[in-house]
């Protein structure tokens, strides 16, 4: 997800409590998950993606967010996961704070898409934003699990399975609704 750096303008007034977020996943010819590192947040091991812009569809959030973060132009494949998380803190800074941020998200939707499989041109053309994130790897599933915070390990999880499958999986906050 996005966070301003200081030489990027807030945006004007408070952001919106709810979340609304998405991002895909994408493999080597190995198989192996691309996690990205974030310069900001208690646990910053992720996939690429971040929080919709006003009016902006998931695929475009994704498309935008990918290209931001990582330096591809790529366009989303087939949705994996839709998943619903509940309440949250928000990791902010003092001059967030001070523009009105919300201390919390409330609820909200983070939408799952297959990244597909990146060729040795597309990873050698990997370019990080600097002020966004920091590093990059290609780990099999289960190290890349062992990064991520829980909530994101379920949805990568589930999202694997979803390509594998060719179902949407739908979980709430991390699992299969009972």
């Amino acid at each position: 997800m996005n966070q301003p750096t200081e030489q990027e303008p807030l945006p004007p007034g408070p952001l919106p409590a709810k979340l609304e977020a998405h991002g895909a996943v994408f493999f080597d010819v190995n198989g192996r998950l691309l996690v990205v590192k974030a310069t900001y947040g208690a646990n910053p091991w992720g996939i690429p993606g971040g929080v919709a812009e006003a009016d902006e569809t998931p695929r475009t959030t994704v498309r935008r967010e990918v290209e931001e973060e990582i330096g591809l132009r790529t366009e989303p494949g087939a949705l994996l996961v839709v998943a619903w998380q509940p309440s949250r803190r928000r990791n902010l800074t003092e001059r967030q704070r001070a523009a009105g941020w919300s201390e919390r998200f409330l609820d909200g939707v983070q939408l799952v898409f297959d990244g597909g499989v990146l060729t040795p041109d597309d990873i050698a053309a990997i370019t990080l934003d600097p002020s966004e994130m920091e590093d990059y790897a290609f780990l099999p599933l289960d190290q890349a699990v062992e990064r991520l915070d829980s909530l994101h390990a379920r949805w990568v999880v589930a999202a694997a399975e979803a390509r594998e499958t060719g179902r949407v999986v739908y979980l709430e906050d991390g699992r299969p609704p009972t």
